[in-house]
């Protein structure tokens, strides 16, 4: 029987404990959990799993970090090699094998950072030569030919140095051995694999620990895999022994509110709190649920959660205040989120380029550049450099109150102070001269952009599609949008929108039928933009039959017409002199629960008392 876990204030929400436990399944082991470990009372009461006390083992409430080239105790230190029993010392281990294993094992130890393939694959062959005892300087090998982040892809070199590890008589993987393979199996996207070390692992009689698991949850969390992840720290891990650390417990609240199951997430929180210890909730674990909270724009859990911080002792950090101020600022709420800017560096902490940015973003979409740009001269005059963020929500706010000339001036400003414009740079000014009908100096700045090597993306393109359009130069938009099914980036459905009310304004409604199949045939399903935009098309070509065969279409792909779209059918049958079937479709829209406006109806009285 599981045990629900308690509801939050925030909340009521049925219980974590609801996540499904059937899909991770792991070979159990016997061996009980730590008693001492305060974090096991949170497991227990997540779940109630019945352990064995018959057995005296114990793990270790403070496991070893995933091994790295300065994780394993050197073997030129002296004392017993851990993990053999009744071996030698090294000194005399040394003298057995000869100068050259020492000789090797040492380089192998002062020179353990990222190496290339090729030479890892020399040092492995040479101690394998020597015939050495140790599992430590192969780990050190392992572990460097891993980070080694210039190679395309070392799996191959990785898997055959792990294979001939287990046919070397005297030479036993260890648990840092499994660790390494699990760790780069989950950076390099082979989850499965990962999962199969995990099990052979078992299958040796080696415990597992929350350094050989957590990078598991973290591939879990990352595929959005998040029910299994839940299971392994709720229900598998306490079964195989292995006590979850903060950090386990850390990984699947982030993996809960990276999925949206923020309430899941603040209900783990409390119990994390409630049962304190080890596993008591850190400014980092706060700090993820007030992110997620204040993005999803729910301030009064998020400052609750704020307030609580302070009850519990843990002083939130500049990554919790930023949070919040975004949290103000996207709601508008500048006055309290500069309150709590004030609150921040009263507690000791100075603002970042974040916490300004995250200002002038908000003021600079309420217009108000003035403010915006006093910031921008406080946060130099603080000694902190202006970033492209800064710069592009600047020219956004700029070109928006119409000053394309003052945002080309910062963009030169920009690039005079050794800041690169990027795509969301170049697209902003491009978007904003098209709007302005400045098409020639769009596409100028389109082929700056290119032959700078900054790419423009989908947005970029459609930015100018839209311009050429407006301007009634449709060829050039439909040859900009075959250069874009040619060289990439892939159209999206704004994309063939965009054109397709181009066509359809021109007239040529069975062009922009046409290229709604297209679109079709690549894969984009067409939205209520598309089919009202053809609608209206057809209505003004009076032909009305077909646009509402077109309505009846778009329903039974699963598209709601909206307000516009039945407003704009309706304007058409009622010139068209089809009184009593605009009412009618008046009257289904009511009954599939869209509410009339003005328009649709002044449409409708209008043609009835004529």
């Amino acid at each position: 029987m599981v045990h629900a876990l308690s509801l939050s204030p925030y909340s009521s929400l049925s219980p974590l404990a609801s996540v499904s436990q059937s899909q991770s399944q792991f070979p159990s082991a016997s061996s009980s959990p730590s008693k001492s470990a305060s974090c096991r009372g949170l497991y227990l009461d997540c779940c109630a799993v019945s352990h064995s006390k018959s057995q005296s083992q114990r793990i270790t409430n403070n496991p070893k970090p995933l091994p790295s080239s300065n994780n394993f105790p050197s073997d030129t230190s002296g004392g017993s090699i851990p993990g053999k029993i009744g071996r030698r010392p090294h000194q005399q281990h040394y003298k057995r094998k000869g100068k050259l294993e020492k000789d090797e094992m040492e380089r192998i130890h002062h020179n353990a950072g990222p190496i290339s393939t090729q030479e890892a694959l020399r040092r492995f062959h040479n101690l394998l030569a020597l015939h050495p005892t140790s599992i430590h300087p192969f780990n050190q090998l392992l572990g460097a030919l891993v980070s080694n982040q210039t190679s395309s892809d070392p799996y191959p070199a990785i898997f055959s140095l792990f294979s001939l590890l287990t046919q070397t008589e005297g030479i036993h993987p260890d648990k840092y051995t499994y660790a390494i393979m699990i760790q780069f199996c989950v950076q390099t996207n082979r989850l499965s694999l990962a999962f199969a070390f995990l099990g052979r692992l078992l299958r040796e009689g080696i415990r597992a620990n929350t350094v050989t698991i957590n990078p598991l949850l973290k591939g879990l969390c990352s595929k959005n895999r998040i029910n299994e992840a839940a299971a392994i720290v709720l229900y598998k891990m306490p079964k195989m022994g292995c006590t979850p650390s903060l950090i386990s417990y850390s990984i699947l609240i982030k993996g809960l509110c990276s999925n949206g199951k923020t309430l899941l997430a603040l209900q783990l929180l409390f119990k994390m709190v409630k049962h304190g210890g080890e596993c008591e909730p850190n400014v980092i674990t706060y700090s993820t649920v007030v992110d997620v909270l204040c993005k999803k724009g729910d301030l009064t859990r998020a400052f609750r959660l704020y307030k609580q911080m302070y009850s519990a002792r843990v002083r939130p950090n500049i990554v919790t205040y930023n949070s919040l101020i975004y949290g103000l600022c996207k709601k508008g709420a500048f006055d309290k989120a500069e309150e709590l800017l004030q609150t921040m560096i009263s507690e000791g902490h100075k603002p970042n380029v974040v916490t300004y940015n995250t200002l002038i973003n908000g003021l600079c979409k309420k217009d108000e550049i003035e403010k915006a740009s006093a910031l921008l001269n406080d946060m130099i005059f603080k000694g902190l450099e202006p970033d492209v963020v800064t710069y592009n929500s600047l020219m956004y706010g700029l070109c928006k109150k119409g000053e394309i000339e003052k945002a080309k001036e910062l963009m030169h400003d920009m690039i005079s102070k050794g800041q690169k414009p990027d795509v969301v740079t170049y697209t902003t000014a491009i978007d904003w001269l098209c709007k302005n009908g400045e098409i020639e100096k769009a596409k100028e700045l389109m082929h700056d952009m290119i032959s700078i090597g900054q790419e423009p993306d989908v947005v970029t393109y459609t930015a100018l599609m839209d311009g050429l359009c407006k301007k009634g130069e449709i060829e050039k938009a439909k040859e900009l949008l075959h250069d874009m099914i040619s060289h990439g980036p892939v159209p999206n459905v704004v994309t063939y929108n965009t054109l397709i009310d181009g066509l359809s304004k021109k007239g040529e409604i069975e062009k922009a039928k046409e290229l709604m199949h297209d679109m079709i045939s690549k894969g984009h399903e067409p939205d209520i933009a598309t089919y009202t935009t053809l609608i209206d098309g057809l209505c003004k070509k009076g032909e009305i039959e077909e646009a509402n065969e077109l309505l009846l279409e778009m329903i039974s792909r699963g598209q709601e017409p909206d307000d516009v779209t039945y407003s704009t059918l309706i304007d058409g049958l009622c010139k068209k002199g089809e009184l009593e079937k605009a009412k009618e479709l008046l009257h289904d829209m009511i009954s599939r629960g869209q509410e009339s406006n003005v328009v649709t109806y002044t449409t409708l009285m209008d043609w009835l008392f004529k």
